[in-house]
């Protein structure tokens, strides 16, 4: 039995979250290796049918707190710097959570398969609103997903299970009543014959300057796609 402690946190203009991560601070109390802080960026990649691939960095840290890991001069610190620059992070809201965990293990040699996970989680935010979460997880350890499928399937239907749309952060976003991605209203940027030429190019000066300020989040994610992307609306900007 575990008992997580999750906070989750982003900048003011959600930049981790334009990037496609969650940043969580987790600390873990009764585990086998006694309490743990660890910190996690952790892709949003949404699920299909209840199941989902996702990318984690994950880091141990001694530190109490997020500035403190920030100030890391590498590791996780330094990865999440790349991400938000010098924007200060935010709390966005906590998770708590009672987790009963099994491990799934092969019938010969006891190896582990898969560890599934009971969860009871409680969505804390800061204006007092709560909201509860009943999950069960299976996570792959030394097995393929289309391997566990099969049992998977006989433990929905035996214990009347529903895939989940929606990730404990989105979850936790809505409880919260937050807008990770707002659009970026900069006046319009549509063009029409009967417009004069001074509007036109706002208009096109307009459609580049979102295109920049929505691809930054993926460039400061390494995305060689984006930094392509972002330096040809750059060009365009170019007066």
């Amino acid at each position: 039995t575990l008992e997580l402690r999750d906070s989750y946190y982003d900048s003011q203009d959600f930049m981790i979250f334009r990037a496609g991560f969650a940043l969580r601070m987790r600390h873990a109390l009764g585990g086998a290796e006694g309490d743990v802080t660890e910190i996690t960026l952790k892709s949003l990649q949404p699920s299909r049918g209840g199941f989902a691939r996702r990318i984690e960095f994950s880091e141990t840290v001694d530190a109490a707190d997020i500035e403190a890991v920030l100030g890391h001069p590498a590791g996780i610190g330094e990865r999440i710097r790349e991400l938000v620059g010098a924007r200060p992070l935010e709390k966005l809201f906590d998770a708590r959570t009672r987790r009963e965990r099994q491990q799934l293990l092969e019938a010969d040699n006891e190896l582990p398969l898969a560890e599934v996970d009971l969860d009871e989680t409680s969505i804390e935010t800061a204006a007092g609103t709560a909201q509860t979460l009943q999950r069960v997880e299976v996570e792959c350890l030394n097995a393929e997903p289309a391997a566990l499928s099969p049992w998977v399937e006989q433990l929905r239907a035996a214990a009347r299970l529903e895939p989940v749309v929606q990730s404990k952060f989105r979850a936790g976003l809505a409880a919260a009543g937050l807008n990770p991605a707002p659009a970026l209203d900069l006046g319009p940027t549509d063009i029409a014959s009967s417009q004069s030429f001074a509007d036109t190019q706002l208009a096109l000066f307009r459609r580049y300057f979102v295109a920049v300020f929505d691809k930054e989040p993926l460039v400061r994610a390494g995305a060689d796609s984006a930094v392509h992307e972002m330096r040809v609306a750059a060009r365009h900007l170019e007066v």
